[in-house]
């Protein structure tokens, strides 16, 4: 086998994706006694790819030029009849087909930042993509979740994946992280590999064939197939939700009821992300029905599920929603919105200070930004500062976020 052709086929391994954080048995136990006690904190975030239209998500039914600007696409005032707002302060509302989240904001459990975004943004989705999970307003080489676990290191066997299909920018680094698929069917059988190896390696670097063993590759890939084992060990299908949740069958509830599973595994878990894609909604939007209602559904079944079935964990779970951008403050004439500027963010766990935060900065003319599109009054980046230092106890997280000196929103 050539030298390429076997690093191609390590590589492709799909629990491994980009590269893989490693275990031992001391390890393994020392994670799931942290875990037990509740001590170690654990991030999800979750990105809403395409840009999710903050405006009919988190409602400003308060506000009369909302119903001016969307006369085909508002949802209708709390108390006004079907599919009206599930009502949060008396100004801001839920899309009722966010009721699944609501009693989580009731317990001031939820916290909602309906203005987040940063100066001058661009409105390319690949862009501004880039730009958030690298945690700063210019490009970086690594994202904002692995520059964390690399200024902290840390002994455990899974610090940080990527749930899903692909590896998130967030995560990519100089630390490698493991892609995990929500089901067992597209790994490889890594116990048979294993046995392999050992001929493989003396056949890929047969001028060290009698220390084959020893050889730096040897050694990482026989670690990373222990953690493949490992994962394959708790299989999916076997996975029963605490709680009654009831995950939605689609691929963003299997990855969120994957995640759930690997967190309550003790592997020391810290970060992770799960995407939730197509929220583009340049046409046919709907309002209390239609395309993007069925996208709030499943991500609002989703979440409740994750967090209903995390209920013992809550104390140090956050799970941070973010979007490429808001919409166009008015409604196209395909009835759809096009790409905007400040987005509604979302923090939900069990240390957060629930409620509305941020400025709301209006919606006559003379207050959208560039006329068109809805003003950012949280910058990005301030949130993501307050996830690391409150959440993830970094002392200085200027140092992630490419020299931003955060200052604090207020929901931790």
């Amino acid at each position: 086998m050539h030298r390429r052709k076997f690093l191609k086929n390590l590589l492709a391994l799909p629990v491994i994706g980009g590269g893989m954080m490693f275990r031992s048995p001391l390890t393994l136990g020392l994670n799931s006694a942290l875990a037990d006690t509740g001590q170690l904190p654990t991030l999800v975030v979750i990105f809403m790819r395409g840009g999710n239209d903050g405006l009919n998500t988190v409602v400003p039914h308060g506000e009369d030029r909302y119903y001016q600007l969307r006369p085909n696409i508002a949802i209708a005032r709390p108390g006004s009849g079907p599919g009206e707002a599930l009502d949060l302060d008396g100004f801001f509302g839920f899309h009722p087909a966010l009721a699944p989240l609501r009693p989580f904001y009731q317990r001031n459990e939820l916290a909602i930042m309906p203005a987040v975004h940063y100066p001058d943004a661009i409105r390319s989705h690949f862009e501004i993509q880039r730009l958030l999970e690298g945690g700063a307003v210019n490009r970086q080489a690594s994202g904002w979740l692995n520059r964390y676990l690399l200024a902290n290191p840390r002994v455990a066997s899974l610090r940080g994946a990527a749930v899903g299909d692909r590896m998130t920018f967030a995560l990519q680094g100089k630390i490698t992280v493991p892609v995990v698929k929500s089901s067992n069917n597209a790994f490889w059988g890594a116990s048979e590999y294993k046995q392999r190896l050992p001929q493989l390696m003396r056949d890929v670097y047969s001028p060290a064939a009698p220390r084959a063993n020893l050889h730096p590759l040897y050694k990482a890939a026989i670690q990373g197939l222990d953690t493949v084992d490992l994962l394959q060990g708790q299989n999916p299908e076997n996975y029963t939700p605490e709680n009654n949740a009831q995950y939605p069958d689609t691929a963003f509830g299997r990855n969120l009821k994957r995640l759930a599973q690997i967190i309550k595994a003790g592997m020391g878990l810290e970060v992770a992300t799960v995407d939730s894609g197509s929220w583009d909604t340049h046409a046919s939007q709907g309002n209390a029905e239609g395309y993007h209602a069925q996208k709030l559904a499943e991500y609002a079944q989703g979440v409740a599920a994750f967090y209903s079935d995390l209920q013992g964990y809550r104390q140090n779970l956050l799970v941070l929603t973010m979007t490429d951008f808001g919409r166009t403050a008015r409604e196209n004439g395909s009835k759809g919105t096009d790409h905007g500027n400040a987005a509604t963010w979302m923090a939900l766990g069990g240390s957060v200070n629930g409620g509305i935060h941020g400025d709301w900065p209006g919606l006559e003319d003379d207050q959208l930004y560039l006329g068109r599109y809805l003003a950012h009054t949280i910058d990005f980046r301030d949130v993501l500062g307050e996830v690391l230092n409150r959440h993830l106890m970094v002392p200085d997280p200027a140092e992630i976020l490419a020299g931003h000196d955060f200052q604090p929103v207020g929901f931790l």
